[in-house]
This record gives C-alpha cells, sequence and structure tokens, in this order.
C-alpha cells in the first residue's frame, strides 16, 4: 500500500507533527508513505531526517478566517463579499495546480490520499482524478478553536465529507462537531481515532528519564504550551497563578508558544505576578519545558485533541484540563490529572490541591504515563487508521 499526505504548512505544528509520527507507525507496518506540502519550512528538513519521500507544491487552504462583526453591520458584508472572491481565486488556483498535484501522486503510485487538517481537501481532487479513496484527515474544531470558516459554505463542506471515502477526526468531539455542522447524522462516514505522540521506544526513554526525578523541592512548576491568545487559556492560566500567590502558595508558571506574547507579559505585570511568570516564545523542543515542569496546564476552550496534553503525560507529569472540548477523553478526572469547570477559581484550587500533596501529583503522573503508552503510541494510531483504509482499497 502506498499512501500520499497532503499538508498546507511548511512548519511542524501540531497537525504536521502528528501527520509524521502517524507515517512512522504505517512506515513500521509496511506501508510507503510520501507527503506533498504546499510551502518549504522546516517540515521538509524533518522528512529528509526520516527519509520520507516529499514534494512542495503550493496550492491553497479551503478555509477563511470570518469576521467577528454581527450580520447586520456592513463591514461584515464587506469581509463575505471579499472572502468569496478570495476563495474563487484560491479555487482557480488549485485547479491550475492539479496535473502537477496528480503527476506527483501517479509517480509515486499512490493507492489512497490522505488530506490532513480540515483547511486542507486537495487531496480529494487528486483522488477523484486517479480513482483512488481519499481520507479526510480533520484535527481541529476549525471554528472554534481558530475561527475558520469553510470556502463555500458548510454545504461545500457537507459535499466534500460526502465525496471522501472517510473522514477520519481526531477526537470524538471533533466528530460530533463536525456531524452536527454538516447535518450527518447516520454511517460510519465520520470517526474518531486519536492520534500519537511517539514510538514505544520513545515512550519508555521519557518514563525512565522521568523514574526518579519526580520528588518536589523548592517552587512548584506549573506549564503550558501552544499558541498564545486568549481562547487557549494563557491569561486564565495567568490569573489562577495570581490567585495561588495571593493565597500564600509558591508556584510559577512557564508558558511556551508564539502569539499574544506581550499581551500576556501586561496581563502578567497588572497582577503582580510578572516575576513568577516564564514567557519563553515559541520553543522547538518542548522537552526540556515538560521535564522541568511539575504539572501541566490544559486551559483551551475548544481544543480537538490535545497534543501537548497526551505529551505532558507521557513526561510523566499530571495535567489539569478544562472540561471541555477532547481534553476529557484524554485527561481522566483524578486518574491522570483533575478537570475544572472552566472558571479561573476552579483552575485556582485544582492547582493548589497538587501544591499541597506532592505525593498525589506524583501518583497521577504515573497513571497519566501508563495510559500515554497504551494509547497514544505509534502503532496504535497506525492500526487505527489502517482498519479504516484497509477495507476502501478496491472500492473505487
Amino acid at each position: 500500500m502506498k499512501i500520499v499526505f497532503f499538508t498546507h504548512g511548511g512548519i511542524l505544528y501540531g497537525a504536521n507533527l502528528s501527520m509524521i509520527d502517524l507515517i512512522v507507525g504505517l512506515r513500521a507496518r509496511g506501508v510507503e508513505c510520501m507527503v506533498v506540502h504546499a510551502q518549504h519550512g522546516p517540515i521538509e528538513e524533518r522528512l529528509r531526517e526520516l527519509s520520507i519521500p516529499s514534494a512542495c507544491i503550493p496550492f491553497e487552504m479551503c478555509v477563511h478566517w470570518k469576521s467577528e462583526k454581527p450580520w447586520w453591520h456592513p463591514r461584515r458584508w464587506i469581509s463575505e463579499a471579499a472572502n468569496w472572491s478570495r476563495a474563487i481565486r484560491k479555487k482557480t488556483f488549485n485547479v491550475r495546480q492539479l496535473s502537477k498535484l496528480v503527476d506527483a501522486a501517479r509517480k509515486f503510485g499512490a493507492s489512497a490520499a490522505v488530506s490532513n487538517a480540515s483547511g486542507t481537501v486537495i487531496g480529494l481532487d487528486v483522488a477523484k482524478s486517479l480513482g483512488i479513496p481519499h481520507v479526510w484527515h480533520i484535527r481541529e474544531f476549525g471554528d472554534l478553536d481558530w475561527d475558520y470558516s469553510p470556502d463555500f459554505g458548510f454545504a461545500q463542506r457537507r459535499r466534500q465529507m460526502q465525496q471522501s471515502a472517510k473522514v477520519v477526526c481526531v477526537s470524538q468531539a471533533v466528530a460530533d462537531h463536525f456531524k452536527r455542522q454538516c447535518g450527518i447524522s447516520h454511517g460510519d462516514k465520520v470517526v474518531a481515532m486519536h492520534d500519537s505522540i511517539a514510538s514505544k521506544d520513545e515512550l519508555a526513554g521519557r518514563a525512565k528519564a522521568a523514574n526518579g526525578s519526580q520528588s518536589r523541592s523548592g517552587v512548584f512548576t506549573f506549564a503550558i504550551t501552544g499558541f498564545v491568545k486568549y481562547s487557549k487559556g494563557q491569561f486564565d492560566a495567568v490569573s489562577a497563578l495570581a490567585k495561588l500567590v495571593e493565597h500564600g502558595f509558591d508556584a510559577r508558571l512557564v508558558v511556551a508558544g508564539q502569539g499574544a506574547t506581550e499581551e500576556l507579559k501586561e496581563h502578567a505585570e497588572a497582577l503582580g505576578v510578572a516575576d513568577r511568570v516564564d514567557i519563553r516564545g515559541h520553543v522547538a523542543d518542548l522537552s526540556e519545558v515538560y521535564r522541568q515542569s511539575d504539572c501541566g496546564l490544559m486551559c483551551s476552550k475548544a481544543e480537538g485533541f490535545g497534543r501537548v496534553t497526551a505529551e505532558f503525560m507521557s513526561w510523566g507529569k499530571p495535567v489539569i484540563g478544562r472540561d471541555s472540548g477532547a481534553t476529557p477523553e484524554i485527561v481522566e478526572d483524578r486518574v491522570s490529572g483533575f478537570l475544572y469547570d472552566g472558571s479561573i477559581e476552579d483552575l485556582a484550587r485544582k492547582m493548589a490541591l497538587l501544591i499541597e500533596d506532592c505525593d498525589l501529583a506524583v501518583e497521577l503522573g504515573k497513571q497519566g504515563q501508563q495510559q500515554v503508552a497504551r494509547r497514544f503510541e505509534h502503532a496504535v494510531c497506525a492500526d487505527g487508521l489502517l482498519k479504516h483504509i484497509e477495507p476502501l482499497l478496491g472500492k473505487i
């Protein structure tokens, strides 16, 4: 079997990292994979390191950022008209590029095509041209987490989902969201499958590194990673830290990620905890952040999966996660961490519980690490995708 993956971005953001992890797992199962990416970037070096064949062929995404103005506002109508105009231009460009994309997949000998993430569905056009099945691997809510709207509306998205042989969503929460959004209420067209985060050997290495280093001394360190924006929860994390300090707890917060970092610094200064918040910006290798923290935070309002949640757990760290999106699918309350109700007050309470009981933090971390080894290893995810793809071969 040969699978060609199509991804838009050239950077190693979560969707691309998860795609590469999946390819590593598939390759161990004897599946040959190729990646077609639309932009140059760090992804090229990573693919070369892993000897994964690739090609950079530009194509456009099939989504846009929606206007925040209400429907009655004139700027909303201007924005909508501009989005339709851009959508037509993007579609025209993709049509012109289609022959190059099809040639690349044909030369590779692809027997299936996968579009990586909700903003990319170019693999569907390639699959139809070659007469092979298309799998749409959706890795985010789109509208709830990144303010995306589909070009040409949800009716077009529904058609794209129906024309795909299978739609694999990164969590049950995302699958349910897309089924509601597109009016798909029956059948097994849309399925849920969690991402993997590491190989069996890598997970074993993290467990070994974490073993014996869980005793606490000094300031209790919380960490939150990901793109910095209000909906991702870093501002709530700083506010919760301020409440802890106000009640006499000795704690600090590490923030890793680009985005609204200056606004976050101002927020920390306004609350008087700037000296306890370490805002590091973009961090290429997060392993040190995971290793040096005592607890991970996942405060996103709508997290489609939460790769970093599973990453924290793989390093033996408990996670305090917001009880929304896919986070409850990963964090088992009071087993591998805590779920909180979304309020800053409840977040601060759960953070205080771990500061007061370091033995509990260690035990939750160990339980989470064991769960990750069972659920988020490369081979588990690869087997899951093959289970969906293999029955499709020969049907198209």
